[in-house]
């Protein structure tokens, strides 16, 4: 696990958490406040806290987005639920994608390509950075990813 100095973000990745019986990895972003955890398969593989918006104030809200890198990725099976005792945590879930529609989300610029093939969202990399970008429609506070 690595966690960040206040107000940073470091990406760290380590091919042991990949999951070789599925061929997927399981996924889960734990958001309170104004710190997350990133965690793959079981593993924290990062932790950052003080997150801040452009302004510099302490982020307490917003849409979750899935950034392209430049490689072909599928995502599948994508549900949020706010934290239980949290304001406004029921422990009810909020399906993102249940494996046939994107309508619970929006291109950040321009026409995002992301086509559903056998149940999951393909990322289609290309194009100018940020072009195929995609973030929730709904905002939200603090959730399990």
């Amino acid at each position: 696990p690595y966690t960040t100095r206040p107000g940073s973000y470091v990406r760290v990745a380590k091919a042991s958490t990949r999951d070789l019986r599925t061929g997927w990895n399981t996924v889960e972003l734990i958001v309170r406040g104004d710190e997350a955890v990133h965690i793959v398969n079981g593993a924290v593989v990062n932790r950052a806290v003080d997150l801040r918006g452009v302004d510099g104030d302490p982020l307490t809200a917003g849409r979750i987005a899935f950034q392209v890198e430049g490689a072909e990725v599928y995502y599948r099976d994508i549900e949020i639920k706010p934290l239980l005792g949290e304001t406004g945590g029921t422990g009810g879930r909020t399906t993102l994608f249940n494996g046939s529609s994107t309508a619970a989300w929006q291109p950040v610029r321009g026409g995002a390509r992301w086509p559903i093939k056998s149940g999951a969202m393909e990322v289609v990399p290309g194009g100018r950075v940020g072009a195929n970008d995609l973030r929730t429609k709904a905002t939200f506070g603090d959730f399990k990813l």
